[in-house]
């Protein structure tokens, strides 16, 4: 599993009533799929589901919520295509207990959320930020925690026609096509001989190098939005992935086969 870190986020319990409506169903409520961050993120697997009364994460218990207090975020500016994000804070009553343990920030007391309305249905991003127990008054919010961004299970980002659904889409299919590179991998060294493994090892570390500078460099040279650029430059390494893991398969298959010629792999995209 890559050395993504688990997320933590929250639910509304008697929430108070959006732009003073009791009936306002909870805002963040309903499953989210991770997609970036600022820092540390999710894999794009791990679903964060969200009820009026607990919130779960895999591998973890249900957690608990002692309070909330939910309001329009009168700090941004909105129109009728954008309108203003639903801004939360609350407490919780029961941590989720989770293995391996969630980070320091989950101890914490309080929690901000926002959910950023986007133009397409159930593309909203919701903003989850940790605030610590020890926060001081005079401490930012942000600066007890780090941020993190989910958008809706139901919501397919390939579909969406923008940077943002792209740059989704690619994440996701760049941790399929990384499942699949370490799956031929592991197969690979599995018939590999010792000599030939300390070779692969070598490598393989300098393809993964190279071919992450390559798409970067690649994006950076044809131009356009840096949203775009990095959205591309996600789907290059995903399509290098696929590759690479065919490759893995190829020369299992020789050293299979006791073939005496079989090609070397190279360390260059």
């Amino acid at each position: 599993m890559l050395p993504y870190a688990r997320l933590l986020a929250a639910i509304c319990l008697g929430c108070v009533a959006l732009a003073g409506r009791a009936d306002t169903p909870c805002s963040y409520c309903g499953t989210w799929r991770p997609f970036a961050s600022v820092g540390v993120h999710y894999s794009s697997r791990d679903l964060l589901t969200v009820s009026e009364a607990t919130l779960s994460l895999p591998g973890c218990s249900a957690g608990r919520i002692k309070g909330v207090e939910e309001s329009i975020d009168s700090n941004v500016i909105s129109n009728r295509a954008f309108p203003k994000p639903v801004r939360a804070i609350l407490e919780l009553q029961e941590a989720p207990k989770c293995s391996p343990p969630l980070q320091r920030a989950i101890s914490g007391a309080l929690m901000m959320l926002r959910v950023n309305p986007k133009s397409q249905p159930d593309s909203e991003e919701l903003e989850v930020t940790f605030v610590l127990k020890e926060a001081k008054a005079s401490d930012s919010l942000r600066s007890k925690g780090a941020a993190w961004y989910l958008v809706r299970a139901s919501h397919n980002p390939c579909d969406e026609v923008s940077a943002r659904g792209s740059l989704i889409c690619g994440m996701i299919e760049q941790r399929k096509a990384d499942e699949q590179l370490n799956a031929e991998w592991r197969r690979l060294l599995g018939v590999a001989g010792e000599r030939q493994k300390q070779t692969l090892v070598q490598t393989q570390r300098s393809w993964l190098k190279a071919i992450a500078k390559a798409c970067s460099e690649e994006e950076a040279e044809s131009g356009g939005a840096p949203e775009w650029r990095k959205a591309n430059e996600v789907l290059c390494v995903a399509v290098a992935y696929g590759k690479r893991a065919g490759e893995f398969s190829d020369l299992r298959t020789c050293y299979e086969l006791r073939n005496h010629n079989c090609p070397e792999l190279s360390a260059h995209p």
